[in-house]
């Protein structure tokens, strides 16, 4: 059965979605973490330790993307630095020059890694991928989810992992290029009548990978916002026992 079209726009809703919530979860994080030990670097010390898994994933995700594209690659930091803006980066890893593309290509590595890792937590340890439903059936899903062995680990796996695959701004500096090229070859392809000449195979396979995208970035977004409202509740709490004023701490 060929999933619905549908799946498409909801994968790119929550892929739109996903910085925010990544974003807010990671202020949830450094506020309690700030609050608790009244240190900034603890704060980011502490988020940074929690994502480090994700991290290691985003950089060595550039540097495969960079081997396999022929691109120069150096040293690797896994250290976090302060950026401006009072943002972090908690990785980093040095490519040479080259074109748009494979520019491109090596910003867009820790995407595409993050979600073929996660899509494999949530097949196989957690066994969420139910047929063509993906994530519908909400009782059978719940159901899969909690006689899932190990769940804590594989749930820290799929938070650590999910907040650190976004590309950076770094690495969607080229991006436009790309899309501009693939704006222009579907423009072209439109024009002579190949689109419409398209295989069915391909076109079930298309939504069938953004079924997949959905999977992966629907589970991320509700940990993200369950965990991060629990936090939140903690961070309150903690703030009037402790009788100290809640500043949030943000970073990238």
């Amino acid at each position: 059965m060929r999933p619905e079209p549908t799946v498409l726009p909801i994968s790119i809703c929550l892929l739109l979605i996903l910085g925010p919530v990544t974003r807010w979860f990671g202020t949830r994080v450094q506020t309690l973490l700030l609050l608790l030990t009244k240190s900034s670097a603890a704060a980011l010390y502490g988020y940074h330790a929690l994502l480090l898994p994700g991290t290691l994933l985003h950089e060595l995700s550039h540097l495969g993307m960079a081997w396999l594209l022929r691109v120069p690659a150096g040293r690797l930091s896994l250290w976090p630095s302060m950026q401006g803006g009072n943002r972090a980066q908690f990785g980093s890893v040095e490519i040479a020059a080259t074109d748009p593309v494979r520019e491109s290509l090596i910003g867009l590595a820790p995407l595409l890694a993050g979600l073929a890792s996660l899509f494999l937590i949530a097949r196989w340890p957690l066994g969420l991928w139910l047929a063509d439903a993906g994530l519908a059936d909400l009782g059978a899903t719940w159901a899969q989810l909690v006689a899932a062995r190990d769940l804590a680990l594989w749930l820290y796996l799929v938070v650590a992992l999910g907040n650190a695959m976004l590309p950076s701004a770094s690495d969607r500096r080229a991006w436009w290029k790309l899309a501009l090229g693939i704006a222009l070859v579907l423009v072209a392809l439109q024009a002579i009548g190949a689109l419409s000449r398209v295989p069915p195979e391909w076109v079930t396979w298309g939504l069938r990978a953004a079924q997949m995208v959905a999977l992966v970035l629907a589970l991320v977004v509700a940990l993200d916002l369950a965990l991060g409202s629990l936090l939140w509740l903690l961070t309150q709490l903690a703030g009037r026992l402790l009788g100290r004023r809640i500043v949030a701490s943000s970073s990238s």
